[in-house]
């Protein structure tokens, strides 16, 4: 077998090389051509999608190499019915939540300007609604969505996202939905220790090495059956703000997933809470 080159330029130079060199080579490609939205190969894409759609995802290489390509992923959702969406969201185990912020920020801000070269700002406005609402109500991505209506579409930011900035209030908050108070049915109450424990070990230990602030916003949770629960969508939600910080590699997307499939609402809210922290108290 030859040797495999650096780059190509479309999806079938890959054919002939082993899976390890085509899998390198597509992730590649995709990272080049992620925001150039009128590349042959996004059309070579759809083809192929609507060619072999009776298929699952996991049958053709370039969809697990699509997954690893962030910049892909946001070209993805931007570009792809949301069924289409879900669908591979499903069968290829794609963690939206570990999806850094900037990422999304170029994609939409590349996409308004692809979409502005043919289309009426009214119009393009339009698409891109629709496309924040989806992340909103599809994904309960709330906070990013208000982070892209901030940064790409000069919107102004809504009390609810930059309250999230006051640690006062913000802790008061994260207590609640944990611990419960009068009118709330925290995490304790909801479950006791009828919980998943997947990565307790690993969110310990990634929990520690958070920002002194941010881990002081979370009060001590003794009961540490609770931990993983209330320490992933933290460490997530940091890690979207601030992806060279962290190495994540040691949690693996099914574990992740059970925990955040055992209480979504709970997952959701301390995520789009913290991640709302996070990027209103960065350093610039």
């Amino acid at each position: 077998m030859k040797e495999p080159p650096e780059t190509i330029a479309e999806f079938h130079e890959a054919s002939s090389f082993s899976f390890k060199d085509r899998q390198r080579l597509f992730i590649d490609l995709f990272d080049r051509i992620a925001y150039d939205f009128a590349n042959v190969n996004w059309i070579t894409l759809q083809e192929l999608y609507q060619a072999t759609k009776h298929l699952a995802f996991t049958a053709l290489d370039v969809w697990p190499a699509l997954v690893k390509s962030e910049k892909a992923i946001v070209h993805f959702f931007l570009c792809f019915e949301s069924a289409t969406i879900a669908r591979l969201s499903q069968q290829v185990s794609v963690n939206w939540h570990k999806m850094p912020v900037h990422v999304w920020v170029e994609g939409f801000r590349a996409y308004h300007q692809y979409l502005l070269q043919t289309l009426p700002e009214a119009v393009v406005q339009i698409i891109l609604q629709q496309k924040l609402q989806e992340l909103e109500i599809g994904y309960s991505l709330k906070s990013l969505a208000q982070i892209i209506r901030y940064q790409v579409l000069e919107e102004a930011m809504s009390p609810e996202f930059t309250v999230c900035q006051h640690s006062l209030i913000l802790s008061s908050m994260i207590q609640n939905v944990i611990f419960g108070s009068q009118g709330i049915v925290g995490l304790l109450q909801k479950h006791q220790n009828r919980v998943p424990t997947h990565l307790q070990a690993e969110l310990e230990e990634r929990f520690k090495l958070l920002p002194a602030p941010l881990r002081a916003l979370l009060p001590p949770v003794p009961q540490h059956y609770l931990r993983p629960l209330v320490y992933l969508p933290v460490v997530l939600a940091f890690q979207s703000v601030h992806p060279d910080a962290l190495s994540l590699a040691e949690l693996e997307p099914y574990p992740c997933s059970c925990l955040i499939g055992f209480d979504e609402s709970f997952f959701e809210y301390l995520y789009n809470l913290t991640q709302a922290y996070c990027w209103l108290t960065r350093t610039p």
